[in-house]
C-alpha cells in the first residue's frame, strides 16, 4: 500500500525561451507497506476463485487491451494520466524481492 501526496512541478525550470512551460505531475511517497503473500492470505481464503478470475480475464483479452483495462482501472478520478496510473499500479503489485 502506498500514500502519499499527488502534486505538480515544473518539469524544466526555467523554461527555455520560446518554450512553453511543462508541468508533470509527481506523487511524493510517505509510506509504502509491503504485504506479503503469507499476510495477505490469512485474510483472503478464496483465491482459486480470484486466480480463475484472472485467468479467464487474461484468456478473454490480449495482453495490450487487457493492460490497458488495468492501468483504466486504477484511480479512475485520475483523469488520462496512463503513465501515472500505470506507475502506480506496478508499484502496486510489483513485489520486492
Amino acid at each position: 500500500m502506498i500514500t502519499g501526496i499527488l502534486e505538480n512541478r515544473w518539469k524544466y525550470m526555467p523554461p527555455a525561451e520560446g518554450q512553453k512551460p511543462v508541468v508533470e505531475m509527481v506523487l511524493l511517497a510517505k509510506n509504502v507497506e509491503v504485504l506479503n503473500k503469507r499476510e495477505f492470505n490469512l485474510g483472503n481464503e478464496d483465491n482459486s476463485k480470484d486466480l480463475n478470475e484472472f485467468k479467464q480475464f487474461w484468456m478473454r483479452h490480449n495482453q495490450l487491451f487487457g493492460g490497458k483495462i488495468l492501468v483504466e482501472s486504477v484511480c479512475p478520478s485520475i483523469y488520462e494520466r496512463q503513465e501515472l496510473k500505470l506507475g502506480i499500479l506496478l508499484a502496486l503489485i510489483g513485489g520486492v524481492n
